[in-house]
């Protein structure tokens, strides 16, 4: 099943529910895929936000971690066009900075050497600051979609897709969405009553980077199947 996107927005600033935390407060409008991953020639035209309402506290206290999220996945693998804008248009600039040397250190601590090479690589699963924004993510889709709400953090565990590429391991049975699919698109199948799972998720970065996520009734469940799978399962632990 295929859906292009197309939510209802939020008004800009009413009490209601935060859509991350569930806490009745007074909201602004969370976009869920964070917007600086467009270069500002993206932004344009009829592109369809994934837009929720979200507290200052869920809204505001991530924009770090968003810029982090950005810079990793724009190293992360070979750059297609709209990668090329971010660095051409945003990326390059904001390296010169005053955090810019501290972003650059940030990323150099998850790059590996490549063995027989003076390459290196970069592994965003390493990076807990990226797995928190891929969760922050899901959490977000699964509002947008009318999932049982509110997801918490500790409800979901991400990592980066190994090995399968994405079209083996989604079945039909999976609801597909874009936010312009060369740089963000995702695939979701609600899974909720069976072995206290909520929703498995495989979102998309620029045509290259694929993080799957399991999303758990409750946090409870969630660590359960951390003590159940620790040894076996190739997802890493929250932070």
């Amino acid at each position: 099943m295929r859906t292009n996107v197309r939510p209802t927005k939020p008004t800009k600033r009413q009490r209601t529910r935060c859509g991350l935390c569930g806490k009745r407060r007074l909201t602004t409008e969370e976009h869920v895929v964070p917007k600086n991953l467009y270069a500002p020639t993206r932004r344009r035209g009829k592109t369809h936000w994934i837009v929720i309402a979200a507290c200052s506290e869920c809204n505001n206290g991530t924009t770090d971690d968003d810029v982090h999220l950005r810079f990793v996945l724009a190293l992360a693998g070979q750059s297609n066009q709209a990668v090329k804008e971010l660095w051409e248009t945003k990326i390059t600039g904001s390296l010169r900075r005053r955090d810019g040397l501290r972003r650059a250190q940030d990323v150099y601590a998850i790059m590996r050497p490549v063995s027989g090479s003076t390459d290196h690589m970069i592994y965003p699963a390493n990076d807990p600051r990226v797995l928190k924004s891929v969760r922050k993510i899901v959490r977000g889709l699964a509002r947008h979609h009318g999932l049982p709400w509110p997801v918490h953090d500790a409800q979901v565990i991400a990592d980066v897709l190994r090995g399968p590429e994405l079209l083996d391991v989604v079945s039909d049975g999976f609801s597909y969405g874009h936010v312009q699919s060369d740089i963000f698109e995702y695939h979701y199948l609600p899974v909720v009553g069976e072995e206290g799972l909520h929703s498995v998720w495989f979102i998309h970065f620029f045509e290259r980077t694929t993080f799957r996520a399991v999303v758990f009734q409750t946090v409870e469940d969630c660590q359960r199947a951390w003590a159940t799978a620790l040894d076996a399962a190739p997802i890493r632990q929250h932070s």
